[in-house]
This record gives C-alpha cells, sequence and structure tokens, in this order.
C-alpha cells in the first residue's frame, strides 16, 4: 500500500533545509510513499521537486504569528483540509517548525498524524519555551531533531521525551566525490597556485561572515596567493554591503568574490582548498558534510550540531566563534601540513560514509513513519 504524504513549507528558497527536503523526497521509497509538498507560492524549490517527479500544491498561508496573515489563517486551514480528502492523506511533515501549526490544526481535523522537523539555527534565548508553545510543537505526534543541540531547545518539555528523535541529515555522496572545482577557479580568474577559501551559505550575521573576512586579511598577509569565495544569497543586501566595505577596508577586496546564489555547489565544494565555517549558531552544519564529501577539509566554528559532525580531531578542527584569529590559525596550520590535510581529507569522507549517508538518513525518517501509519 502506497501512502500519502504531505510535506509543508515556510520557503520555497533552495537552501539549507530545502534542499534537506530535496535530498529526502528523491531517495524516498517511492513503492511505499507518495509525497506531496505544499508550498505558499511558486519558487525554484517547486522547479526542483519536478525535477524529481515530486508533486506539488499552492495553498497560501503566512507567517503564523504575523497580525496581516491572521485573517488567512482559517482559509488555509480550510483548504489544507480538502487537499488531505481528496489526496486521502495518511500524514502531514512539517519541513521546519515555522509552518508546523498549519499542519497541526489540518491533521487535527483529518484525524491524522502531524510531524514537524526542527531545523532552526537559534539560540535557546532566540527559541524561548514561550515560542515552542506558540508553534504547537508540543503537540507534534514527533518532532524530528537534525542534532543533539536542537534536541536540547526542549528540555523545559519533558512530556515531549518521547517524541522527539534526533536524526542527522544525509548527503549523496556520488555527487561530489565525482564533482570538478577547476571551472569554478577559471570564473573568479585564479591562477593555478592559488590557495582558494571558501564560505557557503547565506549572507548573513548569523554565519560568521564577519569572521571570515577579518580571517581572510590575517590569511592574506600569510599567503598573498589567497583567494576567498563568498558563497550564498545575500541577505539582508545591507549586510552583504558592509562586508564588502569591509574586505575594502582591509585592502583584499581583490582577493575577495561574493558569488551570491549558485547551485553549483559540488563542484565549487571541490575548488576549495579548505572550507571555512565560521557560524556564531548552526542546527547543524549540512555544507560541512558537502566539503568532505567533496574532498575538502573543514575549519568550524564549535557551536550547535556542527560538534555532532566534527566529533574529534582527524575529521576536522573547531575553533571558538567569533574568533577570526584562531579561525586563521587554523586553516593556516592545514595549508603547512599536507600530510595532515590529505589524511585529514581521507579520514572525514570515510566519516561521511559511514554516519551522514543520504540513504541512512532516509531510512530512519521512514522507520518513523512506519511507527504511524
Amino acid at each position: 500500500m502506497t501512502h500519502t504524504i504531505f510535506y509543508i513549507t515556510p520557503s520555497v528558497e533552495l537552501l539549507g533545509a530545502r534542499i534537506s527536503l530535496v535530498e529526502l523526497l528523491r531517495h524516498l521509497d517511492r513503492t511505499r510513499y507518495r509525497p506531496v509538498v505544499i508550498c505558499h507560492r511558486y519558487g525554484p524549490l517547486i522547479d526542483k521537486l519536478k525535477e524529481i517527479n515530486v508533486e506539488t500544491r499552492i495553498v497560501r498561508f503566512g507567517n503564523w504569528r504575523k497580525p496581516k496573515y491572521w485573517p488567512l489563517i482559517p482559509f488555509a486551514i480550510r483548504e489544507l483540509v480538502a487537499l488531505g480528502k481528496i489526496e486521502k492523506a495518511a500524514l502531514f511533515h512539517s519541513n521546519e517548525f515555522w509552518s508546523f501549526p498549519y499542519a497541526r490544526l489540518a491533521a487535527n481535523r483529518l484525524g491524522i498524524p502531524a510531524f514537524s522537523h526542527f531545523r532552526c539555527s537559534r539560540t535557546p534565548q532566540q527559541i524561548p519555551p514561550r515560542k515552542i508553545k506558540n508553534y504547537l510543537l508540543p503537540k507534534a505526534d514527533m518532532l524530528i531533531a537534525v542534532s543533539r543541540a536542537q534536541q536540547r531547545l526542549f528540555r523545559d518539555f519533558p512530556e515531549m521525551a518521547d517524541r522527539i528523535t534526533v536524526i542527522h541529515n544525509g548527503v549523496d555522496l556520488e555527487q561530489f566525490e565525482r564533482a570538478d572545482g577547476i571551472g569554478f577557479r577559471r570564473e573568479i580568474g585564479m591562477n593555478s597556485d592559488g590557495h582558494l577559501f571558501g564560505i557557503v551559505g547565506p549572507v548573513s550575521p548569523h554565519k560568521g561572515i564577519e569572521e571570515f573576512i577579518r580571517s581572510a586579511k590575517i590569511i592574506c598577509d600569510a599567503l598573498p596567493n589567497a583567494h576567498f569565495a563568498v558563497v550564498g544569497p545575500e541577505r539582508p543586501h545591507a549586510f552583504a554591503d558592509t562586508m564588502q566595505t569591509l574586505a575594502q577596508s582591509l585592502n583584499i577586496e581583490k582577493n575577495v568574490v561574493f558569488t551570491g546564489f549558485r547551485m553549483d555547489i559540488p563542484q565549487i565544494m571541490s575548488a576549495f582548498d579548505v572550507l571555512i565555517t565560521p557560524s556564531r549558531v548552526e542546527a547543524f552544519g549540512r555544507v560541512i558534510l558537502e566539503a568532505m564529501s567533496a574532498g575538502t577539509p573543514v575549519v568550524a566554528s564549535q557551536v550547535g550540531g556542527i560538534p555532532e559532525i566534527i566529533d574529534r580531531p582527524e575529521i576536522g578542527v573547531l575553533v571558538p566563534p567569533e574568533s577570526p584569529e584562531k579561525l586563521a590559525a587554523a586553516v593556516l596550520s592545514l595549508i603547512a601540513d599536507p600530510e595532515k590535510k590529505k589524511r585529514m581529507i581521507e579520514i572525514a569522507r570515510e566519516h561521511v560514509r559511514k554516519n551522514f549517508t543520504i540513504a541512512r538518513h532516509t531510512r530512519q525518517v521512514e522507520q518513523i513513519y512506519e511507527k504511524f501509519l
């Protein structure tokens, strides 16, 4: 029997959470599950889902806690319930907690379970118990946290202990192992003997972009042929402008390129000598797995779920957050020791192959579904 699962997402931009959703659905057992993704509007995610033959439906809904969207709530719930009846939905799965209230209320009327993934890069202060209640998360039949660090955000809700499970994200190693980064290096005007260091993710303060730029100055002083790529959508634009101005003030603007949003992440990861992930907060750190799969060593900040990936020094280098000096020192240490770098690449790739494949991730999610279907 094939079960229809409604996945509801609060965004249609192809960033980490939605990429994780696409990869889950790409590897889902279609003989057992029929995924239907509910979006609030058209966007890049829908185009990507079409490529992998996943159906989508548009239901107009907005941010649950913003008053301007409150008049839409009853109409959205009613439409979700009607769709659920027509499509014979067996389960609601909210890809991020922002859209979970819609899933919960519609599922209640249909008499089916409602799950939520919890992928939110926020500190405990930013996700207090009040906010958890406001988004109806204590009423989830199952909550899937992407890291133990995320799971700990629910310590004030002991009654949820048996309804929270940790399933780390997974990656498709094959996509990254076969990628070639030469084209990207040429595109940004690099010569063959230069070093390229990169950061991948939204150009936002919590990703540690400022620390990346400041560490770039230190690295450039030691390695004049060093280049740096900031890869990701610029939001807010004012912050990206500030970071470009910072690079100019440090006299490294010729060494730093801001690429904007890119789809060719496997090729870009393969082009880097080191991926630098200096996040101030991080739910998990999917880009770290992607870099390791591509054969690129990682230097990252010791926050959130990152230490659950880099759980020993042979796999990658962890530094304190908001510390550009230590960030630069760790990068320079790797470049100065090619043998250490080579060993780290081999061990890290095997670590991903053993613990973080998309196949493993998908089977774990499916096992949770089976408990309720």
